[in-house]
């Protein structure tokens, strides 16, 4: 239709075109120069020759033939053009390679000093409206040969390139570029790469390299990459290179996946697709999508590129956003349930749906049935009584039996069953009802012939202490009547008695179980409890009458104990069979004294205690830490103290000892040494348990 010459005075290379979206009269053509002359329009981007090779960009009217807007691409050093884009904005978008200092706009994802570059511009190619660059952040090499260029329904921008020394002197590698999300995540440096950038390049969606890793030098001769604008990547590679090497990635079932005979490269074909886009609804009912009312309803989402979900459950109740919601159809009939799945940042819709049919029908069955064993001795037998319900017409309802030992029988009661052995049989009865929600209902039964015979059994405890009250638990086997011997001259006739014993000692209880009906009438068990002696708890104390900051004696008067357990009511706790506690709070306090003998057997006893504490404190003047076992250490003493700070210093000052506690004092030690004989001064702060306070301060002697 029309054609024209294109370029300068120098060497000029156009690589692609691109028809404007908006407007289809319009072309964009894009390459590399190195004509200072080239043609280009004033106004523009770069409207100058920038020095070195230039890339370029030039837009044509398809109609007038005329040149409209051109402008140089790139910096003073190397640069090129290798693919050009259109988006549904009027936006252009190129891509390319360079060795300078490529422009870069804020808040985009890039790899600074990469010779890669990504730029987005207007229609008219006045203005950058975002770039970027990315590789390895070599400034001086150029990391992969562009093949394919993308701009998809939601601008995200797909590159797709090869990297290596297969052609000699191409300086390019695949080490080191930029991944995520990856497919591959390995290379050898002579494999395929694939990346993708949300819009306006503000970050890095996928980055993946796609080759063998032990040679194979993936690489393309020419344009044999196709990228569908919906997200997906169609890519011809020259795979497998090199005499017997046969480890490119294939899948199973494609075409061919092992090398064809050549003697250097095969053809590889691979198709990736991404879903960065619109939301998918996916729906399923767990289970039967036909039920009986009340019919509960797990709904499973598997929607995707989905973030929000509506459930319109089709039975006028108020619709749930619960990703995987439970509901119940309380009636019968039939719901359209709609799933609704949005995504508000869906390129060309948000909003996608799709719908369940349910069925809830009211007409259930249910088989069931009761028997009774009539002959349990031989020969056995039972009748049967069926016992099943229909919710429907019950027209047309068929029963079919088993009876477990190859005998069936069709009809809903059947005659009386006889069986040749004493064992256990399974009877199975299935209820049919086409008409029912739930057909067929099976109900199973196990009939046991094996207990004929009435069988004796009971539990008890091996052992108790006194007083002891035993509970007995019945585990007869196919008793009527109880007897229940005690061994203490009592007796019961009840199925599960207790019995209380007296005295300690051991007592052989015999249960007699009976069936009258049974084959052997009645069994006997038996087993013996030994019934143990408990201690008997006991205490005083004094003084009693109680003297204010007075010590209290406790005395233990306990009978038949081995240990004993003390807690005196402020917390205090002791082993001890007598012990001595001094209060530090003034009131009443519940001591108990809990004894255990050496059967295990416990007692206790409580007795309220009465405490006269006076508030007092006071710090020794002087201790003689030798080790003899008398006055070795500095304590505060006194009564009633909640709340203490005490600290000893030396003659220069320094600290050598704190304690909050009154229960640690000073051994003389500082630093873990033994220190000198001399005076040490001293600080005491003090609160007590009614809320008053006191300090003190003083000197203390160490003697040696």
């Amino acid at each position: 239709m029309w054609s024209t010459y294109l370029g300068g005075t120098l060497n000029d290379a156009g690589y692609v075109l691109a028809i404007n979206k908006i407007n289809p009269s319009e072309i964009f053509v894009a390459g590399g120069t190195e004509s200072p002359t080239f043609p280009v329009t004033t106004g523009t981007l770069n409207p100058s020759y920038l020095g070195g090779t230039d890339g370029f960009l030039l837009k044509f009217n398809t109609g007038s033939k005329a040149l409209m807007a051109g402008t140089f691409i790139g910096t003073n050093q190397y640069d090129q053009t290798f693919g050009v884009q259109t988006d549904d904005s009027n936006h252009v978008f190129i891509v390319g390679q360079t060795m300078g200092a490529y422009p870069v706009t804020p808040g985009v994802f890039s790899v600074p000093n990469s010779s890669q570059y990504i730029t987005k511009l207007n229609t008219n190619l006045t203005t950058i409206l975002a770039s970027t660059v990315f590789g390895t952040g070599s400034t001086f090499s150029t990391d992969i040969a562009i093949n394919a260029f993308l701009v998809d329904k939601c601008q995200n921008v797909y590159v797709s390139g090869w990297g290596g020394p297969i052609i000699p002197g191409n300086p390019g590698s695949t080490i080191g570029l930029p991944l995520m999300n990856p497919l591959q995540a390995t290379t050898d440096g002579s494999d395929y790469y694939f990346i993708v950038l949300s819009k306006n390049f503000v970050s890095q969606v996928y980055g993946s390299y796609f080759g063998q890793n032990a040679g194979g030098g993936e690489h393309v001769d020419g344009g044999t990459s196709r990228f569908d604008e919906n997200g997906i990547i169609y890519q011809a590679i020259c795979s497998a290179c090199g005499g017997g090497t046969q480890n490119f990635p294939v899948t199973p079932g494609a075409y061919s996946t092992t090398k064809a005979a050549a003697t250097n490269c095969n053809f590889g074909a691979l198709k990736i697709k991404f879903d960065f886009q619109n939301p998918d609804a996916v729906a399923i009912a767990q289970g039967d999508t036909i039920g009986c009312a009340p019919d509960t309803v797990q709904f499973l989402n598997n929607s995707t590129s989905a973030v929000n979900f509506v459930w319109d459950f089709g039975d006028g109740s108020p619709t749930s956003t619960t990703v995987n919601p439970v509901h119940v159809y309380p009636n019968a009939g039939t719901y359209i349930v709609k799933l609704y799945a949005s995504n508000p940042n869906g390129c060309t819709f948000s909003v996608d749906s799709t719908t369940i049919t349910i069925v809830v029908k009211d007409d259930s069955i249910t088989a069931d049935f009761n028997y009774v064993k009539t002959d349990s001795c031989g020969p056995y037998k039972a009748t049967f009584t069926n016992t099943s319900t229909n919710t429907g017409s019950g027209v047309g309802t068929t029963y079919f039996w088993d009876f477990g030992d190859g005998d069936t029988y069709n009809g809903a009661n059947p005659p009386q069953q006889e069986w040749p052995n004493a064992t256990t049989y399974t009877i199975t009865l299935t209820m049919i009802d086409t008409n029912a929600c739930n057909s067929p209902s099976v109900i199973t039964k196990v009939i046991d012939f094996t207990n004929s015979n009435v069988i004796s059994a009971f539990n008890m405890p091996d052992s108790i202490c006194m007083p002891a009250l035993v509970n007995f638990t019945d585990l007869s086997t196919n008793a009527t009547t109880w007897s229940w011997n005690f061994g203490d001259g009592q007796t019961s006739g009840a199925t599960n008695p207790s019995n209380t014993y007296a005295a300690p000692g051991s007592y052989t209880i015999t249960l007699v179980s009976g069936n009258p009906n049974s084959c052997n009438k009645t069994d006997i068990s038996s087993k013996v409890i030994s019934i143990l002696p408990s201690p008997i708890a006991d205490f005083n104390w004094s003084p009693n009458p109680p003297i204010p900051n007075t010590p209290n004696t406790f005395t233990n008067l306990s009978i038949g104990a081995s240990s004993y357990l003390w807690d005196f009511g402020d917390g205090s706790t002791s082993t001890l069979k007598d012990d001595i506690h001094i209060y530090q709070k003034d009131g009443f306090f519940n001591v108990c004294l809990t004894a255990k003998n050496e059967f295990g057997c416990v007692d206790t006893t409580c007795k309220q205690v009465r405490g006269i504490v006076v508030p007092l404190v006071d710090v020794p003047t002087g201790f003689s830490p030798n080790g003899d076992g008398q006055n070795d250490m500095v304590f505060v003493k006194g009564y009633g103290i909640q709340k203490m700070l005490f600290r000893i210093y030396n003659r220069w000052g320094e600290k050598v000892f704190e304690s909050t506690d009154q229960k640690i004092g000073w051994d003389g030690r500082y630093k873990g040494q033994i220190q000198e004989m001399e005076v040490y001064g001293y600080t005491l702060k003090v609160e007590f348990f009614d809320g008053t306070s006191d300090s003190k301060g003083g000197n203390i002697t160490l003697l040696k």
